[in-house]
């Protein structure tokens, strides 16, 4: 079995950034992954830096899907790239190029924060995402905007709360949206060109991804992302 590797761009230039002074919560809990430890008063940095071809690095991230190597200068990840806190909003490392790709967000602490797809074009540190062509994400208020327009929109009374478990599935087409299994029936669409999974956060929020493992069943067809090695 081929060994996945980490996908890069050609020509990328993002270059690793010190990250802003966490607020309390997130300085709980980067206190809690330093195993108790006092948390710095600047924020660690993206587990790798955020455009490598050394193979060593590499090594260190090619086995799983995570958040590493796009994100914006004020985004705390901890967790091997599964946790996001902070400000701003991050790219994860694989792009979704199969046809049907599954995956899920667990939320944490509430706050304003967002998922769904972008492509590389969008600028992380200018939130919320959605207002361009870059991204279409819901937002924490359950409306989903791509280009600066609602798309469509969460019943209110089926607004993601903390603790419960957002998926999201894409199928080139459409993203769709299940809170905590349940199909939400809210398609959006509208985004073109190579998308990869993206979030954003701000306000204390911290939301946990899922790439594999999930706490959920995917839908038929659907399956977690293919990782694949695009070096240039």
């Amino acid at each position: 079995m081929a060994k996945p590797t980490a996908f890069l761009s050609r020509g990328a230039h993002f270059a690793p950034q010190p990250l802003a002074k966490p607020d309390a919560q997130v300085k709980r809990l980067v206190e809690q992954e330093a195993g108790g430890k006092a948390a710095p008063e600047v924020a660690p940095k993206s587990p790798v830096p955020l455009c490598t071809t050394d193979l060593a690095t590499l090594s260190t991230v090619a086995s799983f899907v995570g958040f590493f190597l796009f994100a914006g200068t004020d985004v705390v990840i901890v967790k091997n790239g599964r946790r996001i806190c902070g400000t701003g909003g991050c790219l994860a490392n694989a792009p979704l190029h199969q046809n049907k790709s599954y995956f899920e967000f667990k939320i944490q602490s509430t706050g304003v924060w967002g998922i769904g797809v972008a492509t590389q074009k969008a600028n992380l540190n200018q939130i919320p995402l959605g207002r361009d062509v870059h991204s279409l994400v819901m937002r924490n208020d359950g409306a989903l905007y791509y280009n600066n327009e609602e798309k469509n929109r969460l019943p209110a009374n089926n607004l993601p709360q903390e603790g419960d478990v957002v998926g999201i599935t894409y199928d080139h087409v459409e993203l769709n949206v299940y809170l905590n299994g349940k199909n939400m029936h809210c398609p959006a669409s509208g985004i073109r060109g190579t998308v990869y999974p993206v979030v954003y956060v701000d306000d204390s929020a911290i939301l946990d991804c899922q790439f594999s493992e999930f706490y959920h069943t995917p839908p038929p067809g659907f399956e977690k992302i293919l990782f694949e090695q695009q070096i240039f």
